[in-house]
């Protein structure tokens, strides 16, 4: 299998971190992006780690305009960006685990229906 141009969206967490290290064996070039800069994977040379917000469509265009220029055309795109409940209660620092206003809904569907 000749090696592949991945972008993975969503590698700030577990998932994202397995999608990475499986990708990364077939020594595919992957662009990785995340929500903050606390991505947890261990980069090797030819893989790049961008900072992504998925809610703001500039900050989309401007990413893959930055993409295309650096790399060319792109082989597979996997979205794996997530807002959860857990999430929300950490960023917030919630004490009840069900609380889930209305703010944070609206993140959670700018985010995971993108």
């Amino acid at each position: 299998m000749s090696k592949k141009k991945i972008i993975l969206i969503g590698a700030s967490g577990t998932l994202g971190k397995y999608f990475f290290e499986n990708l990364a064996k077939d020594k595919n070039i992957i662009m990785v992006c995340g929500a903050d800069n606390n991505l947890k994977t261990d980069l090797k040379l030819r893989n790049k780690k961008f900072k992504l917000d998925i809610t703001n469509e500039i900050e989309i265009k401007r990413f893959f305009e930055k993409l295309k220029k650096l790399y060319g055309e792109f082989d597979c795109l996997i979205n794996n960006a997530a807002y959860t409940t857990e999430t929300a209660l950490k960023e917030n620092k919630f004490k009840k685990k069900d609380y889930f206003d209305t703010i944070n809904w609206r993140r959670s569907v700018d985010i995971n229906l993108t």
